[in-house]
This record gives C-alpha cells, structure tokens and sequence, in this order.
C-alpha cells in the first residue's frame, strides 16, 4: 500500500504466484452438496464415467474454490499489501466464470492470476481490484477463465 492509504496502481498488471492445485473426489462431492448441485455426474463416478468424463465433474462455480482458502490467504491480498485490518476493509464485489472444459476429481489445475485494474470509486472512498485468472489441467487443456472484482474500503486518512 502507498502511503496515502491507497492501493498501489503499480500492482496492476503484477502476475501473482501460480498455484498448482489438486482436485480431490470428497472435495468436489462435498462442493456439489453446499452449492445444492443434483447432477449425478457431479457425485457418482459411474453416472460421470458413462457420460464420459475422467471422473466426477466439479461444478460451475468450483475453480473460485480453487483459487485460495480464506480471503487473508489469498495472493491478490498479500499482493495488495494488506493486514489483517486491510483484509476486513475488502470484500468480494463480482465474479464472472468462463467454463472451457471439465474440471475432474483426480485433475491437477495451473492457476495463474494477474491484477488487471485498479479502479478508484465513490470519490476515492471505494477501490475495486480486478483480477483475471487462467485455469488449465494437467492435459494442458485451458478449463476455465474467471475475472473477479474484489472492493476495497480505503481507511480514512484523518484521526
């Protein structure tokens, strides 16, 4: 962070560290469940198998999951430059998901994200990160493209 208590709008552009991620059968079974997914193919091998999928199929709004555990754990926030105070001034604004193939229990995705913005909004008070993310599997096949707006509330200056 600049010392005004602004984002840096020299991050943007800044590749964050590629995560190399594991697609587990439970993980993917248990995801379906939260998000209320029915499709067989997202929780029966053989329902997967016979419509011809590797293995059960993650659903659309997996590879979000995929990025990072909690919002402190996410590298666009360390990136950002931001505390634990900073984490609680951010919130996820939007998501958008481009799905180019199936996401597989036993899969193992590259995940590359870049900042591609950072906007200022409402007079300065509001910041929006933009992210674009690349998925691809261990096939070398390009799975799925996601952009992500994440809103950062700038902290006041004066005490």
């Amino acid at each position: 962070m600049t010392g005004d208590t602004h984002l840096d709008q020299g991050l943007v552009g800044r590749r964050l560290p590629p995560l190399d991620y594991a697609v587990e059968t439970g993980q993917l079974r248990f995801f379906a469940q939260v998000v209320g997914e029915t499709d067989p193919v997202c929780h029966d091998i053989g329902a997967a198998r016979a419509a011809g999928y590797r293995s059960i199929v993650a659903p659309p709004t997996f590879p979000f999951s995929a990025l990072r555990g909690a919002t402190a754990d996410m590298p666009v926030v360390a990136a950002l430059g931001l505390d634990a105070a900073g984490v609680n001034r951010l919130l996820h604004g939007e998501q958008e998901f481009d799905l180019l193939g199936p996401i597989c229990a036993g899969d193992r995705l590259s995940i590359e994200e870049r900042i591609t913005a950072i906007t200022p909004r409402k007079g300065g008070a509001l910041e929006i990160v933009s992210t674009a993310t690349r998925i691809t599997n261990q096939l070398g096949d390009e799975v799925a493209r996601m952009r992500m707006q994440l809103v950062y509330r700038v902290p006041d200056p004066t005490p």
